[in-house]
Formats: structure tokens, C-alpha cells, sequence
């Protein structure tokens, strides 16, 4: 029985450096040409879907820019379910000021997803010091209003 299992020791000693999945390699100057990045809505990042429904899970605040943004847990999008609600920062137009919507409410409306990287790199951390973010280096998608409905 040792015998059996010393070949596939072996094996998967030797094959281990092409069982470990690696991350592919894109240009920035490729996204939204030769690359599309599927968000997390299940659509091209940047495109206007229709309907997507959710709950917010914090109160709407409007900050020092005029932004309103809140916290949503979104749980379907076109009428359809996701797998795995998703939560989001959302972004409400600032020129509808601020809504009559609290925290638990549900909401439907059309929109779109956006990202942008937040945090600091590990690797700036020490030379930032104390101006280094709290926030791991990630990439965080938000969601933008376009219309309630």
C-alpha cells in the first residue's frame, strides 16, 4: 500500500508548480477594448442595467463633495436572482438631494457599476507610515444611480 501512494506523492510534488492557478496579465490601456471586465452585477462594468434591486444596509449620507452614497446589498438585477447577494458602496445623484430612504428600505432602480482601486500596496505602506490607508490595496466596485424607479 506505501508503495501506491509514494508515486503519487512524487507525482504531485513534480506537478504542483502547474496546478497552482496563476493571474493573467493585462495592459490598463487593454480594459474596455481587447479586455471587458465582467463586475460583479454580472455585466460589463459600465453598463447601464435596467433594473437591479436591493436593500440598503446603511442610512444615505451626503458628504462634503454633495455626494449621497449609502451601503446596498444587491439581490437581483434585470428580474433575475444573483447566485450570492452582493454588496456595494452606491452613489445617488446629488442633484436629487437627499432621498426620503433609510436603512432595511428596498430599493429598484437603474444603473451602473464602476471600480477603482483602494488601499495602499503592501509594499508603500512603510514608506507612507502614518498617511498609508487603513485599507488592504484591493479593487472595490461601486454602484451608481441613474434613476429610481
Amino acid at each position: 500500500m506505501k508503495h501506491h501512494s509514494l508515486p503519487a506523492a512524487l507525482f504531485l510534488f513534480v506537478m504542483s508548480p502547474w496546478l497552482v492557478l496563476h493571474a493573467e496579465e493585462i495592459q490598463v490601456s487593454d480594459i474596455g477594448g481587447k479586455v471587458i471586465l465582467i463586475g460583479r452585477l454580472g455585466q460589463p462594468v459600465g453598463t447601464l442595467v435596467a433594473n437591479i434591486e436591493g436593500q440598503l444596509i446603511s442610512e444615505p449620507t451626503q458628504g462634503k463633495s454633495g455626494s449621497i452614497t449609502a451601503a446596498l446589498r444587491v439581490n437581483k438585477v434585470d428580474g433575475k436572482p444573483l447566485a450570492k447577494a452582493q454588496s456595494f458602496g452606491v452613489i445617488f445623484r446629488s442633484s436629487e438631494g437627499l432621498l426620503n430612504l433609510h436603512a432595511k428600505d428596498l430599493v429598484k432602480f437603474s444603473g451602473y457599476e464602476s471600480g477603482a482601486f483602494i488601499g495602499t500596496p503592501n509594499a508603500a505602506r512603510e514608506a507612507l507610515g502614518k498617511d498609508a490607508s487603513p485599507f488592504e490595496w484591493k479593487f472595490e466596485s461601486t454602484v451608481h444611480v441613474v434613476k429610481l424607479l
